[in-house]
């Protein structure tokens, strides 16, 4: 069983609504969802809060991937397209 500790950070990009810190226990083949509201301020590109999943039991961080097109990893930090910009169709 995976013990992981979720902890959302704050981001200065955008407001969020959702559990900030939450525990999940996973077994193989299993997943966890985590749902936050995010609300973009401004730009093309959002840097949404930083979530990070620690292993408890052997004190990892685990990693974030890339899911679509429109968001990207650049280090520690995750961006979302903002599709509602100005000049966008």
């Amino acid at each position: 069983m995976l013990n992981l500790q979720i902890h959302l950070d704050s981001s200065e990009d955008c407001a969020f609504a959702g559990p900030k810190l939450t525990r999940a226990s996973l077994l193989p083949f299993t997943s966890y969802v985590v749902k936050v509201i995010v609300a973009p301020i401004e730009g093309e590109w959002v840097k949404l809060p930083r979530l990070s999943a620690l292993d408890e039991e052997r004190k990892r961080t685990l990693e974030v991937l890339r899911l679509t097109d429109d968001l990207k990893i650049e280090g520690m930090d995750l961006f979302l397209r903002n599709k509602s910009t100005k000049g966008e169709p």
